[in-house]
């Protein structure tokens, strides 16, 4: 009787660990169904050519890098300059049905300094500025949105990567680096407009702004929009006023939307904004500083 017992106890157990297996491996097919990593075969080149951005360019010459480091740290000592990078990609067939949108999102890690990137010859996005206006974006992940009517579905298509670096490390230096299925997230885009140049008012005049919601997707989207005006102490947050409005921004257009804020008292003050309480972004304005009086909030130093 123990014996069989022991055997069925065993069974479960195989039972168990073989759904897992199953499970697990349905969970990684449908990764690989919306995400192809592009963290391997990249080449680079020294230098500054704009035909390099091309899919027929012939760069069987150009030395293999490894992305997710600095250059310096792939034999490209105290180097600075303009450099290429360039990697093949076959995006899957099978995406053609599955995508929803005009795009598919291709994030590229972290870029230092400034970048343009390339997709069979054509611009899908920029970060920083290169000389002569160099301006550095080193910290800024690379999100881009590439336009479904430049890939080649099933075949292989080329990610050209202009990298200028003005001093330290340079290039691709962190991933991970794949191309997805865009969710949400990715489909909008918030800016804002505000009323006064510098974000700064002052009385009789209220707190406004205008929010521009930008759908890249190529349906329309319903949304409830929430902001929340809070003080800006780090000790602690202060909601002062919570507003609502609903909106529908059509395919591949656009919607602004209006604000008022009346604030209680002389100060910066965060307008925070979320969309179907998930996409969210915020601004810092100030009102009418010059007659703010902040109480401290610790021991004085003297």
């Amino acid at each position: 009787m123990h014996d069989h017992r022991q055997r069925f106890c065993l069974g479960i157990y195989c039972s168990a660990f073989f759904c897992a297996l199953l499970m697990l491996s349905v969970a990684l097919s449908a990764s690989e169904l919306t995400k192809i990593s592009l963290d391997e075969n990249w080449v680079i080149q020294v230098g500054d050519h704009p035909e390099w951005a091309q899919s027929d360019w012939d760069d069987s010459n150009w030395r293999e890098i490894r992305v997710g480091v600095p250059w310096e740290q792939c034999g490209f000592s105290d180097y600075n300059g303009f450099a290429w990078y360039r990697v093949k990609f076959v995006a899957p067939k099978e995406w053609q049905e599955l995508v929803q949108h005009d795009f598919i999102s291709l994030s590229l890690g972290v870029i230092d300094d400034a970048d343009v990137s390339y997709v069979n010859g054509a611009i899908i996005g920029a970060t920083g500025s290169m000389p002569p206006t160099y301006q550095s974006a080193y910290y800024m992940p690379r999100n881009y949105r590439v336009p479904t009517k430049l890939i080649r579905w099933g075949e292989s298509n080329f990610l050209a990567v202009r990298v200028y670096d003005g001093d330290g490390d340079g290039g691709i230096v962190k991933g991970p680096i794949h191309l997805h299925l865009p969710d949400f997230e990715e489909s909008m885009d918030i800016r804002f407009h505000l009323d006064s140049d510098n974000g700064i008012f002052y009385p009789p005049n209220l707190m406004s702004m205008t929010m521009v919601v930008k759908n890249f997707a190529s349906t329309d989207c319903p949304l409830q929009i929430i902001g929340e005006w809070t003080g800006d102490r780090v000790d602690s947050v202060q909601i002062f006023e919570t507003q609502y409005s609903s909106a529908v921004v059509h395919a591949d257009s656009e919607v602004s939307l209006k604000f008022v804020f009346s604030p209680p008292s002389p100060g910066f003050y965060h307008a925070v904004f979320s969309l179907n309480d998930r996409v969210k972004k915020s601004v810092v304005l100030g009102f009418d500083p010059k007659k703010m009086t902040t109480p401290l909030t610790r021991p004085a130093d003297f």
